[in-house]
């Protein structure tokens, strides 16, 4: 596979799924067996593109304006390293959080294997701290 390509499938997922919610896009560039090990996911991985639906789903419901800006992307053989910025505001449920109408700036860093085309597993940190102590649920930080 090469580096084009898994940059281009990494601008797939952030671009067509995540900032346009076309989930569609999820079973032609995600593997059957995916796992994807995220900070933002809170309980367990995320398992299949069923999984990733959902997961997609929940934040784009929490954050119906939801954007996802490439800060740095760089690929190796079959990997793809992503850092990014995220933006929306807080107008739905997120984990048991009322929506506060707060908007949200969030940095992340996601790492993926993508072999023979597809999405085979991922890691990505996400700085869930910022995040919720900007909706007012988190410590307060000085």
């Amino acid at each position: 596979m090469a580096r084009v390509d898994n940059k281009t499938i990494a601008q797939q997922f952030f671009d067509d799924v995540f900032n346009k919610g076309n989930l569609d896009t999820v079973d032609e560039i995600f593997a059957d067996d995916y796992v994807g090990h995220s900070s933002a996911n809170l309980r367990r991985p995320i398992k299949g593109p069923a999984g990733i639906k959902r997961f997609v789903q929940m934040y784009r419901q929490a954050f119906p304006d939801i954007e996802f800006k490439f800060e740095d992307i760089l690929t190796q053989d079959d990997k793809v390293a992503v850092r990014w910025t995220t933006v929306g505001t807080h107008k739905g449920a997120l984990f048991g959080i009322k929506p506060t109408g707060k908007k949200m700036t969030v940095t992340g860093i996601g790492i993926a294997q993508i072999p023979g085309g597809r999405i085979g597993v991922s890691f990505s940190e996400v700085d869930m701290l910022s995040l919720v102590t900007q909706l007012g649920v988190g410590p307060k930080l000085r």
